[in-house]
């Protein structure tokens, strides 16, 4: 529903649920949600806006008005927080904020806030009502009243009330109908600006829970002088003196004309919102009338004592639904041609009552309800409903009455229109209950519910919102409220109580559970009542049982919910369970001991939250306890001690005889119905028919029991002579045979054996005598041992045991020893102390006389106490628990005989008895039964709440290892009979959050860090053995979880007297070596319990606590304080540390500023919780050094103070920026990187004069003052280089400038920082492209392959480039290779020139002939990408060419002389090995007269080179000869030095 008003000059709309109106001022609410919007003018000030006229800007409507809600007068009231109520009712109010209060009214339903606007200088009335009675809801501000019928309202749906933005109201309110409560949300919101914070904001009402009030069942003619014949003369309906026949014709035309009149009459009556629209009216033609006979359609499934009344050819038609439980009729009004329907149904099961008509609705709570008491519901004095019910509650029947009525002239009232009674005085059968009801919900996740709810998952859950829970788990209604508490009166003495009436085995189930339950029980123990702890909710819930055996009556109830049981034909045996909606649950079973004065009772609570899933609650009170019959007391007084029959009668308005209801009515008050018989008894049966005059009829009957009876005759002939005759009776017995059978012992966890003792008193001789083991008493109690026939004849016992120096057979010659001591007057015959052994002591007992000493008691304890007996237990003496007393009888005496099986399979859990038949010769039957022997095989258990367990084994041990070192006492007692196969060891280890051991000596507290070295201490709760109790404990300590090693196990009770004083806390000390005085370290406490079990072995549980117990004496460890920081406008500091403690841990720190590192002179040291970040508010000293000190003090207060490497300084002005620079070489600012994983940066002349720099944060981007390439990084104050590795996705991109921006962060408070951006790199990924590299320096560029110089080497380069970032630099290395070979080594490492270098000469080597040299180039561009280029080397060649001949002539000879003068032939041949022979250069000279001249060529001392240095020969055609001249040639070889040759 949205709607919106906000144009003043328009007309008021029409409010409803259907219409919107636009308005101007949007709010964002969720779709979902509902939003009524008023406009009020735009105002400027407050002034303005108290001169709105409200009434004037809206105007009243039908649906929402003006007119303030009445002042509720105040009365006197208590304050709660910022509000009051008058509301008598417990309601659960939150706090409002200062300047709202708000008052809760009487009726509950209701609230009106008044909030302070100290802007508008003026206060806003708000309020929210709720009218259930009346199906009203009304809420507004100030004059502006939204009133709708809470028929039209959708329960459980969000609204908001919206005043031109300024006013709001925010509400959702759900009923809650099986708790009569509302759920209420309510919000207030005043906003006078759009975007920003409201001025005011009050949450009233957050999940409150209103509790409605009853509401008046009877409310009258709204016209108290109302009258339909004078309504319909106002309208001309009808007027006086028409004829009946045109009444009766105008009827008829009444159902076609009226439906506006009809419509109009209910509208003036006040029944309109109550009634059903006419498409749902009733009609006896539609379900669920359907089918009615004699107009009842029943179809309750319960047996009906006498029909029902017939309806027939009356106005009405009901129906009786299946569970018997509503009856519902439909009432037909011809005279205004209608119908109404009613309802009335009694729901035993929910305990709840529930009147309706039409859509009037009322419930109440059985509870509240009084049988038998006459109520009426009217619907505004026109519809009636007048009934009452009483309950039978024995019978299973309500007796009801019931009539409908319709009144429509309030004159003639009680003369109504319609008047029918459809029962009276009618036995309804009852609703048959599912006591054990299912899960309420199926499928109820509690951890779904809390995700939807948005409730955390904490332990215990928010206890706001456990109602909540409650209400959608259908139980609300039926738990009690305030819950039961331990601190009740009720509850206080309930551990006395139990310890003074209840036998011991009640004492030890209820002392096991008193840290989930606390129980208190009455004098007789037989009413239990307890109240149980749910963890998970942090509440408790109540259950009890109440058992009156003089009323033969059994009430159990769960909270609420109540069921009332007779004994009288009760099933005993049977469990049986109450269970409130399946949340929670009580489970029962009773055995009634026929034969004793004793009931078997157990006892089970549960409470769970999950459908199908685990319980939050499982707690066993009582299993198999045996509680005495409460004696039956036949009282003189009636139950109802104020009961007159007198008063009754006139109550029940009875003047004659009783009616057969009213006699039902009356049994059951007086609460004799259970005790009658169905059939009951006549004076006219055989028994009572042959009564004398005085009404009895007598029957003599001889009583001697136990003595010779004699019988003498008389017999005497006519003369009078008499002769005697005598006969007798030896014994004249009437009583049955007597005796005991006595068990072994009355539990076990060996399964294959079972021991018993029978002894028989009895008078007559035994006729037949047989026994039987089974789980009962009587003759059907053969469940293990069929019966077995047997004899119980004095046994010839032979107690001559020889040569017996151990005690070994005179001990045989003894029954199985019972715990307790046998007590009695004047049957002591002896008295030995300090006895060592039971053997000793039964050597003592056999040495006397038979039938003097026929048992003893003997003390395990230190006493040794062996005490001599006259007697055996029987009925005059009985043993008596005493300290560690036992107590032997010996066999043979009187009629008994011991039976042992050994060859069983019994099952655990179970309870069985000895049974001895006995039946003598007068036919006297009895049968003796032993106590109950109950069979255990499973050790003790760890309350399943209480402990987290994370490992859980079973393991087999030697009994004597389950008893602790220091009980020899139990050793013998309880490691008899052992089974070898039972598993007796459990290993449990628990985990975090567990609750069953502590360390430390404070009750269920853990402690974890201690500095006390010399002892251990523990403590533990919630261990039990639900079959035999708890024996005692034993513990231990060790390095490692369950290890047993500073300590032994040991009893921490075994100097107490009796388990009443057990104190479940131990203190090891002293201990044993080499732990006399504990290292520092954690050391882990191992509890063991051991189960009472009295044969077959003990069985026992070991819970190892896997929470270290830490001692601790080392202080704790600061390794630094840093990142201090300060605001100088808050003074703020904050600082970090990082400290630890490897033991104990840290448990707070202290701050303090000192102007030294050695004082506090600033600020003296303050305690402060554990953080290593910490925060404080100081105003600091400017410009002085601060050092900031830290104390660590660790959970054993020992403390450590750390400080700061460097003082704080308030300094406010910046650092001074210097140089950032491309590049990871110092100081060298690169225009170019070959890296795309990485960028590198330096940085120089950052300085802060007052306190110096801090830290570097250096981030890299894409452009300047960017870091989408890099992030900030942090460097310290002492780095000036920074090399950020990149991500995959963040590589560089080649021929892509980046920048690097530095900050700099002075060491002052704020920190300030200053930043200096690079002037960017390019990223140059590639290498430099090659050229060409030759050796030698020729300058056409070719290659040498050969030298004869020693010292010089040298080479050029050319063509070498980069296209991105140009040539930084070359470098050149030399490498020698010796002899020709290829072995290279470096004769000359990496010699950088400059980019501009095309050639190096060096003249400074050593080499050798036959040397290969060669050169390395590495190029290297600006972005230090570089290449490495080797030349093909040369070679040192330091010998000459060898010349093998030299001719003239080209023949093989030396030619002296020629006859060609044209020209001059030369032979010759040169070789060289290293190098070869690369050109022959040739003069020619002409000796004439003793003149030697150069002829060719012709220029002097040039020479001519020929062209190949593998030639041989040369002819020269020039020559010109004189006859007297002699011709020489002269051959040279060049090998210049420049030249060079490609090996």
């Amino acid at each position: 529903m949205v709607t919106k008003y906000t144009d003043r000059n328009a007309d008021p709309p029409n409010v409803n649920q259907d219409e919107a109106i636009v308005s101007s001022a949007v709010i964002d609410c969720p779709e979902d949600e509902d939003v009524e919007e008023y406009g009020l003018p735009s105002v400027g000030d407050k002034e303005e806006l108290s001169s709105v006229d409200i009434n004037q800007e809206l105007g009243p409507e039908d649906n929402f008005s003006f007119e303030p809600v009445p002042n509720i007068e105040y009365r006197e009231v208590f304050v709660y927080r910022n509000g009051v109520t008058c509301c008598d009712q417990y309601v659960t109010l939150g706090g409002v904020p200062a300047g709202t209060t708000c008052h809760l009214y009487d009726f509950c339903t209701g609230v009106r806030c008044c909030s302070d606007i100290p802007l508008l200088d003026r206060s806003i009335n708000t309020w929210l009502i709720i009218d259930h009675c009346n199906y009203k809801l009304s809420v507004g501000f100030e004059k502006l009243s939204i009133n709708v019928s809470l028929r039209d309202y959708e329960m459980g749906k969000q609204k908001d009330v919206i005043i031109n933005g300024v006013f709001r109201i925010r509400y959702r309110i759900e009923d809650l109908i099986k708790e009569q409560k509302y759920l209420v949300n309510m919000n207030i919101k005043i906003c006078l600006e759009a975007n920003k914070t409201c001025l005011i904001d009050v949450s009233v009402f957050k999940n409150t829970k209103l509790p409605q009030k009853p509401c008046e069942w009877r409310t009258n003619f709204i016209d108290e002088a109302f009258s339909l014949d004078a309504w319909k003369q106002t309208r001309g309906i009808l007027s006086s003196g028409l004829t009946d026949e045109y009444r009766a014709e105008l009827f008829q035309d009444l159902e076609g004309l009226t439906d506006e009149y009809r419509a109009e009459l209910f509208q003036d009556l006040g029944l309109s919102q109550f009634l059903y629209e006419d498409n749902r009216r009733c009609s006896s033609s539609e379900s669920p009338y359907i089918g009615a006979v004699e107009n009842w359609n029943n179809e309750c499934n319960g047996t009906f004592r006498a029909p029902l009344p017939s309806l027939a050819g009356k106005d009405v038609t009901c129906h009786i639904s299946s569970s018997c439980a509503a009856l519902q009729c439909c009432v037909q009004v011809p005279i205004i041609s209608t119908t109404f329907s009613t309802k009335l149904e009694v729901d035993p099961c929910n305990f709840r009552m529930t009147v309706e008509i039409d859509q009037l609705k009322f419930t109440k709570n059985l509870f509240d309800y009084e049988w038998g008491q006459e109520e009426q519901v009217w619907l505004f004095g026109v519809v009636r409903i007048i009934f009452s019910v009483f309950d039978l509650h024995y019978e299973g029947y309500y007796i009801m009455n019931l009539n409908l009525e319709v009144c429509l002239e309030a004159a003639k009232v009680p003369l109504c229109e319609a008047a029918i009674q459809p029962l009276k005085d009618f036995y309804l059968p009852k609703k048959l209950c599912q006591w054990d009801a299912p899960f309420s919900i199926q499928g109820f996740s509690l951890a779904a519910w809390q995700i939807a709810e948005g409730v955390a998952n904490t332990m215990p859950i928010d206890s706001s919102v456990v109602d909540n829970l409650f209400s959608d788990l259908s139980v609300a209604a039926l738990v009690s409220s305030p819950p039961c508490s331990w601190t009740d009166n009720d509850y206080l003495n309930a551990i006395t109580n139990f310890q003074q009436y209840c036998p011991e085995a009640v004492q030890t189930s209820l002392s096991s559970i008193t840290d989930r339950a606390l129980c208190t029980v009455s004098s007789s123990c037989t009413n239990i009542r307890c109240c149980v702890n749910i963890p998970l909710l942090n509440r408790t819930f109540e259950v009890g049982m109440e058992l009156d055996y003089s009323y033969m009556s059994l009430r159990v109830y769960v909270e609420k919910m109540t069921r009332r049981q007779s004994l009288i034909g009760y099933q005993f045996g049977q469990e049986e369970t109450l269970s409130v909606h399946g949340v929670f649950k009580l489970s029962y079973k009773l055995n009634n001991l026929e034969d004793g004065n004793l009931l078997d009772m157990s006892l089970r609570a549960e409470a769970s939250f999950n459908d199908g899933g685990p319980c939050a609650v499982n707690l066993r009170i009582l299993h198999n306890a045996l509680i005495p019959k409460l004696n039956r007391k036949w009282f003189s007084q009636h139950k109802s001690r104020d009961f007159s029959l007198s008063k009754w009668k006139v109550e029940k308005s009875v003047t004659g005889p009783l009616e057969r209801y009213q006699i039902s009515e009356l049994l059951e008050m007086l609460s004799l119905q259970p005790y009658m018989k169905s059939s009951p008894c006549s004076r006219q049966q055989a028994t009572y028919s042959s009564a004398g005059a005085n009404g009895w009829q007598n029957v003599s009957v001889l009583h001697p029991a136990g003595v010779p009876l004699y019988f003498t005759v008389h017999v005497s002939n006519e003369a009078g002579v008499s002769v005697p005759a005598t006969c007798k009776l030896d014994t004249f017995d009437v009583t049955i045979p007597g005796g005991r059978m006595a068990e072994a012992f009355v539990s076990t966890s060996n399964p294959n054996v079972l021991k018993a003792v029978v002894t028989v008193y009895e008078d007559s001789p035994i006729k037949q005598t047989m026994v039987a083991v089974g789980y009962g008493k009587n003759t059907w109690a053969e469940q293990i041992i069929r019966w077995t026939p047997t004899t119980v004849a004095a046994n010839i016992v032979d107690y001559d045991v020889g040569h017996d120096p151990l005690n070994l057979k005179v001990i045989t010659l003894f029954a199985s020893g019972k715990a307790g001591r046998l007590v009695g007057r004047g049957i002591s015959v002896g008295d030995f102390y300090q006895i060592t052994t039971k053997e000793e002591c039964a050597a003592k007992c056999n040495g006397l006389h038979a039938t003097k000493c026929l048992s003893f008691n003997y003390d395990f304890g230190s006493s040794g106490h062996c005490e001599l007996l006259e007697a055996i237990e029987g009925h005059d003496h009985k043993i008596s628990r005493q300290g560690h007393y036992m107590h032997y009888e010996k066999l043979g005496v009187g009629s008994n005989r011991g039976f042992q099986y050994n060859n069983l399979q019994l099952p655990h859990d179970h309870i069985m008895y000895f049974n001895f038949r006995i039946v003598n010769s007068l036919g006297f039957e009895n049968i003796l039964s032993s106590k109950p022997i109950l069979t255990d095989y499973t050790p003790p258990d760890p309350t399943s709440w209480q402990i987290n367990i994370t490992s859980d084994r079973l393991e087999t041990i030697k009994c004597l290892d389950v008893i602790p070192d220091d009980r020899d006492d139990w050793e013998e007692r309880f490691c008899e009979g052992v089974n070898p196969k039972t598993k007796n060891h459990r290993i449990v280890i628990d985990g975090e959050g567990s609750e069953t051991v502590y360390n430390g000596h404070t009750y269920k507290n853990d402690l974890t860090y201690t500095r006390a070295n010399r002892y251990i201490s523990a403590n533990w709760d919630g261990i039990y053995d639900n079959e035999t109790g708890i024996l005692g404990y034993s513990v231990t300590a060790g390095e490692s979880i369950c290890e047993e090693k500073i300590k032994q196990h040991h009893d921490p009770h075994a100097h107490l007297f009796d388990r009443s004083q057990w104190t479940h806390t131990v203190m090891m000390t002293p201990l044993e070596e080499p732990y006399t005085i504990l290292p520092d370290g954690p050391y882990y406490i191992t509890v063991r319990a051991i189960n009472n079990i009295q044969y077959g072995g003990a069985l026992s549980t070991s819970i190892c606590h896997s929470s270290p117990y830490i001692v601790d004496n080392s202080p704790p460890l600061v390794y630094e304080v840093y990142n201090v920081r300060y605001d100088e406008h808050k003074f703020n500091l904050s600082l970090s540390h990082n400290s630890s403690d490897p033991n104990s841990g840290v448990i707070r720190n202290d701050l303090c500023l000192g102007k030294s590192t050695r004082d506090c002179d600033e600020l003296m040291w303050v305690p402060m919780e554990y953080n290593q970040n910490m925060t404080y508010l100081k105003k600091i000293t400017e410009g002085v050094p601060i050092w900031v000190k830290v104390t660590v003090v660790n959970n054993v207060d020992l403390r450590t103070i750390g400080r700061c490497d460097s003082p704080l300084i308030v300094d406010n002005s910046p650092p001074v920026a210097g140089t950032v620079n491309d590049g990871e070489i110092y100081g060298l600012d690169l225009d170019f990187t070959r890296y795309e994983d990485k960028i590198c940066s330096n940085w120089q002349s950052f300085y802060d004069p007052q306190s110096g720099i801090a830290m570097y944060m250096v981030g890299v981007g894409s452009s300047p003052n960017q870091t989408d390439v890099a992030n900030l990084t942090r460097f310290s104050s002492k780095s000036h280089v920074a090399c950020v590795e990149l991500k995959p996705d963040k590589y560089l991109s080649h021929n892509q400038k980046y920048f690097t921006t530095v900050y700099a962060y002075n060491g002052g408070h704020k920190q300030q920082n200053v930043s200096a951006i690079s002037n960017g790199v390019l990223v140059d990924l590639t290498k430099p492209v090659p050229g060409q590299i030759v050796d030698g320096n020729s300058v056409n560029f070719t290659d040498m392959k050969y030298t004869t110089s020693q010292a010089k080497v040298d080479l050029q380069w050319k063509s070498f480039f980069d296209p991105e970032s140009n040539i930084s630099h070359y470098d050149v290395k030399v490498y020698r290779a010796g002899n020709l070979s290829q072995d290279y080594e470096e004769i000359r490492d990496w010699t950088k020139f400059d980019a501009s270098t095309s050639s190096v000469k060096w003249l400074n080597f050593h080499n050798y002939h036959k040397d290969i040299i060669k050169t390395s180039l590495r190029t290297t561009n600006r972005a230090l990408n570089e290449i490495v280029n080797t030349t093909d080397g040369f070679i040192v060649d330091l010998t000459p060419p060898q010349l093998h001949y030299l001719w003239d002539g080209d023949q093989e000879k030396d030619r002296e002389f020629q006859s060609d003068i044209s020209q001059l032939t030369a032979s010759f041949k040169y070789t060289d090995k290293e190098s070869g022979v690369d050109h022959i250069k040739l003069e020619i000279f002409e000796m004439f007269h003793g003149t030697r001249t150069q002829k060719y060529p012709e220029i002097h001392n040039e020479w001519m080179e020929l062209p190949n240095g593998d030639m041989t020969s040369y002819t020269w055609t020039g020559l010109v000869s004189e006859e007297w001249s002699a011709i020489h040639h002269e051959s040279r070889r060049y090998q210049p030095c420049w030249v060079s040759r490609f090996l």
